[in-house]
């Protein structure tokens, strides 16, 4: 996997629709986030949403809610940035993620290859420049694994710092 160099960015607060879960194994993990993105994107496009000007504002997430890695017990949420408040259903939720700073790191290639080396380069850049993380590791996925090759996928990784 090919990455860029960490750097320190600014976001905007992001109204997201999400979908959490918990006690998940890594090997159920990759069967989970399409259907989670499909439930998600189909909220979106009703057509109550629509006509009320909701659609998806910024690239799909991953984020990990987990204070230490366990694979046998993951707690993640799959979330959308969306432009507006939805009508939502289920077990989806609508909520916002403060913005503020984050360390950002540019990764290209398979998602198979995100690994906890290169999670590892995020948090200590973090470290080595004395930022204290505020917030959970984020992914986001800047585009469709059905629409390009593998080795082209681009997942940017936020951490959020203060």
């Amino acid at each position: 996997m090919r990455t860029e160099e960490p750097i320190i960015k600014k976001i905007s607060d992001l109204k997201v629709i999400g979908k959490k879960f918990e006690g998940i194994t890594t090997n159920d993990l990759s069967k989970l986030i399409g259907p989670a993105m499909g439930q998600i994107f189909g909220e979106i496009s009703k057509s109550e949403n629509a006509r009320s000007g909701v659609h998806p504002a910024g690239p799909p997430m991953y984020i990990d809610l987990n204070t230490e890695f366990d694979p046998e017990n993951m707690q993640f949420e799959i979330a959308v940035p969306v432009s507006k408040e939805p009508k939502i259903q289920g077990d989806l939720e609508y909520h916002i993620i403060t913005g503020g700073k984050v360390v950002s790191m540019m990764c290209y290639g398979p998602y198979s290859d995100l690994c906890k080396d290169i999670y590892g380069q995020v948090f200590a850049f973090a470290k080595k420049r004395g930022l204290k993380i505020v917030g959970p590791l984020r992914e986001l996925y800047h585009n469709n694994p059905q629409e390009v090759a593998p080795e082209e996928l681009q997942t940017e990784l936020q951490l959020p710092v203060k």
